[in-house]
Parts: C-alpha cells; sequence; structure tokens
C-alpha cells in the first residue's frame, strides 16, 4: 500500500482512518505489526499468522533515510522509496481479478502515459 507523504500530512485530523493496525486485525486477527530493524518502536510492515505481508509505501523526498516516516493519515509509519512519486502521479482506477473483484489505484501504463501528455 501507497501514500504520499504530502497527502498524508495536509488531511485533516477528523479525516484521518483508524490505525493500518486496527483495520488489518478487524480482517484477520493475526495480524500484527514488524518492528523495523533501525527503530524498534516503529513499523512499516504488517504480517499475518499465514505470512501474508501488507508494506506501507511513500515516495522519499531528500536524501535517502535510514528508517521509516511517520504517515499521520494512516496512523503508521512507511518505508520511503525513491521515484514512488512517479507510480503515484497518474494512477488510473483499476480492478484485481479475484472472487468478486477488488478495486483499486495503479499507476498509468507507461504507452498511456506518454500519449495523454502529447
Amino acid at each position: 500500500m501507497a501514500q504520499s507523504r504530502a497527502i498524508s500530512v495536509g488531511i485533516a485530523k477528523d479525516e484521518k482512518t483508524p490505525a493500518i493496525v486496527d483495520i488489518l486485525q478487524n480482517i484477520d486477527p493475526t495480524f500484527h505489526a514488524v518492528p523495523h530493524l533501525s527503530a524498534p518502536n516503529v513499523a512499516a510492515n504488517y504480517i499475518n499468522g499465514a505470512n501474508y505481508r501488507v508494506e506501507i509505501l511513500t515516495d522519499n523526498r531528500g536524501p535517502e533515510p535510514d528508517r521509516p516516516v511517520l504517515l499521520p493519515a494512516l496512523r503508521t509509519h512507511a518505508l520511503p522509496l525513491r521515484f514512488l512519486d512517479y507510480l503515484l502521479l497518474d494512477a488510473t482506477p483499476a480492478a484485481v481479478l479475484w472472487d468478486g473483484g477488488v478495486l483499486l489505484n495503479a499507476p498509468m501504463p507507461d504507452d498511456m502515459q506518454s500519449t495523454s501528455l502529447s
């Protein structure tokens, strides 16, 4: 799961979601936070009893950080990845063909990006 840091910081306090770990535990009570190696009180990964992992990602701004950064709107930390902002920039609605379908935002395919700019 990914969210831009600028969006997370800009969301009003009353518009924030419940903590990610609470949402995941409502789906599967075995989900728990995985502490980050450089900061044991910080988690940007969650795993359940079946070893299904959810990683929280965000765009990287400035020098490479050595630890996760806080995303206030999601009430969790995220791992900053360089160039993730390019994937988040022109996201398009999509569906995962599983069970009844899962709606999500996916990166715009490269050939569609070049045609939409001209």
